[in-house]
């Protein structure tokens, strides 16, 4: 393949450009050369307006940039960081792995020790949990239900 650019690259890529990129008669443009061209005309009139307006208003620019910064600032303390704010669903999911190779039955009283601390938050409601699956027996989830919020100290 880095043979196949090289020869590319050396050869037909040079040939391509002296044809694609012959120079142009001037004063001869197409339809879409002259709407792009008053388009751009128009865009480097309006900012040369602009600037003139700012360079005769240097204080109010100056004290619109420190505006600017200022709120920018304030926004940056006010406003969350993270993009979309956390709900909380009253639910938790948690994932037990035991040691590789190990039984159902092994697995099982394991399963009951994490319930049972779980159970001992006065936030949980109920717990459910599963062993096995496509996994094997020694991996398992733990589905934790919350009571409702008004009800919890903590959140």
């Amino acid at each position: 393949a880095i043979i196949v650019s090289l020869i590319v690259s050396l050869t037909l890529t040079p040939m391509l450009c002296a044809r694609w990129l012959k120079p142009h008669v001037k004063g001869q443009m197409t339809g879409l050369q002259r709407w792009s061209q008053k388009i751009n005309d128009r865009m480097v009139a309006g900012y040369a307006t602009s600037l003139d307006w700012v360079l005769r208003h240097r204080r109010l620019t100056l004290l619109s940039l420190l505006l600017t910064i200022g709120m920018n600032v304030a926004l940056y303390v006010v406003v969350p960081k993270t993009f979309m704010p956390q709900q909380d669903t009253g639910q938790l999911i948690g994932f037990v792995r035991g040691d590789d190779g190990l039984s159902f039955s092994v697995m099982q009283p394991k399963m009951e020790t994490f319930r049972k601390a779980v159970l001992k938050d006065p936030a949980v409601l109920s717990v459910a949990g599963f062993i096995g699956g496509s996994n094997g027996t020694n991996n398992a989830v733990m589905l934790v239900r919350l009571k409702p919020i008004s009800e919890r100290k903590v959140s």
